[in-house]
């Protein structure tokens, strides 16, 4: 030990044997102690959301089915009426599910239409089945009303009123009249 660590002890020693000192150990001290305590909080005991209580011996029930989201209500009652209801505020969301979810409805009919069965319409689809290259052009092999063609950029699909405008390495732009609509390898149009 040299000197100044000396002095730096004796000067310990006179500070905490005032009143002053002793209470700035005494926080110091609670300070440490309640990070400690913080701590084993924090780390140690295991989260709310972690707990899985079961009775001894008693069976697993099968978890009862849950309804679509449209199809979960919440009431406004009165303070002393008990309120059921089935949704769940805190259950868990998949940040990886879609907000939106995808319908089977082919692209350029209305949602609420059936298809045309039963109402006599005569309906014709359009389905991108795949992109070739040939001769450093693109062609799309599509069917039109279940027969399959070969179409370049710019040319009408057997005399009818779809018209390839366009061809990317994955889809197509197609004309029907006035409207534009891309076509994704596997997709329909029904119109």
């Amino acid at each position: 030990m040299g000197l100044k660590d000396k002095f730096s002890e004796i000067e310990m020693k006179n500070t905490l044997s005032t009143s002053k000192g002793k209470g700035i150990a005494v926080g110091l001290l609670l300070v440490v102690l309640m990070l400690v305590v913080l701590v084993v909080i924090t780390f140690a005991l295991p989260k709310p959301g972690n707990l899985a209580v079961q009775a001894p011996n008693a069976a697993v029930g099968q978890p009862s089915p849950q309804q679509p989201p449209s199809e979960k209500t919440t009431e406004t009652v009165a303070e002393d009426e008990t309120v059921i209801t089935n949704y769940d505020l805190f259950e868990y969301k998949d940040p990886f599910r879609p907000l939106v979810e995808e319908t089977e409805t082919p692209i350029g009919l209305p949602p609420d239409t059936d298809g045309g069965a039963g109402d006599g319409a005569l309906l014709t689809s359009l389905t991108l089945v795949d992109i070739v290259e040939q001769g450093g052009a693109r062609y799309a092999i599509v069917t039109f009303d279940g027969v399959e063609y070969t179409v370049g950029s710019g040319e009408q699909v057997a005399g009818s009123s779809f018209m390839v405008e366009d061809i990317g390495e994955g889809s197509i732009t197609v004309l029907y009249g006035d409207d534009r609509f891309t076509l994704q390898l596997g997709q329909k149009i029904v119109k």
